[in-house]
């Protein structure tokens, strides 16, 4: 097998989960295509891969770093992970929909009308409110797991996150009419094997939180696809993006709950 075609796939992925371009080395010739159900088979091992670099790497300066100084330090740089990784749209979609939820609107006609606005434009008191409750679960959270040695929850954090977008991308595109990924509900249901499979890694750590975390995000994964077939028709991708923000803020109160 080509290079091309052995890293096509998680280029793909990659370029789906993430708003800056992959490695140079994982790039694909412009001529290859990846199979859609490998593509999404791939999208758990990027969320894994994004939580287990930073949970090595504050294990690592925690040798050397006061704890509380390196919890502080960890909580910074997974904000700014979560952030960054779509350019701060799913942080800016949350004050989007508490505003919309203020407003008595029905979810489904706001949903597929969701788009973010930029921060300087969210003046409300409500969408003010809600950006800043949701900075500070970031950075209390993830502090208080690096406090106790558990900055290897930053892996269910972001397969959470992932593996629910992805669970998603096969839904149709309510502004093109195609889907995201053309997928069978096979192809689609092996995207969990990976994601549990690689789950079991924390799991070694913290069996009943990640039980708890992954009955808790499968469950609001399926009903979040059923929502959008049912009530929407499809999906847009900010609300593919806004379901991603939403399992993997879960993921992290299960964390902070169960880990002591």
């Amino acid at each position: 097998m080509k290079k091309d075609q052995l890293f096509a796939a998680p280029a793909e992925a990659w370029e789906m989960m993430f708003d800056f371009p992959p490695p140079r080395f994982l790039r694909p010739g412009a001529d290859v295509r990846a199979a859609s159900a490998a593509v999404l088979v791939a999208v758990p091992f990027w969320g894994f891969v994004c939580g287990a670099l930073p949970a090595l790497a504050f294990a690592a300066t925690g040798t050397f770093l006061p704890r509380f100084g390196n919890a502080v330090l960890f909580a910074a740089a997974m904000t700014v992970l979560l952030t960054a990784k779509d350019s701060g749209r799913g942080f800016r979609l949350l004050p989007e929909l508490c505003r919309a939820m203020f407003s008595g609107a029905e979810p489904e006609a706001v949903l597929p009308r969701l788009a973010p606005r930029r921060m300087a434009e969210i003046s409300d008191l409500g969408s003010t409110l809600c950006a800043f409750l949701t900075l500070g679960f970031w950075l209390s959270a993830f502090t208080y797991l690096g406090s106790v040695g558990a900055t290897l929850w930053a892996v269910p954090v972001m397969l959470a996150d992932m593996t629910t977008q992805a669970h998603l991308l096969s839904l149709r595109d309510l502004r093109s009419g195609a889907p995201f990924l053309q997928v069978s509900r096979e192809e689609r249901n092996r995207l969990w094997i990976p994601a549990v499979f690689l789950m079991l890694f924390p799991a070694l750590a913290y069996p009943l939180a990640v039980l708890v975390t992954c009955g808790v995000c499968g469950a609001f994964a399926l009903a979040a696809r059923q929502f959008a077939e049912e009530r929407c028709g499809g999906a847009t991708a900010e609300m593919i993006t806004l379901a991603g923000v939403v399992a993997e803020l879960a993921a992290l109160l299960c964390g902070v709950l169960l880990i002591r």
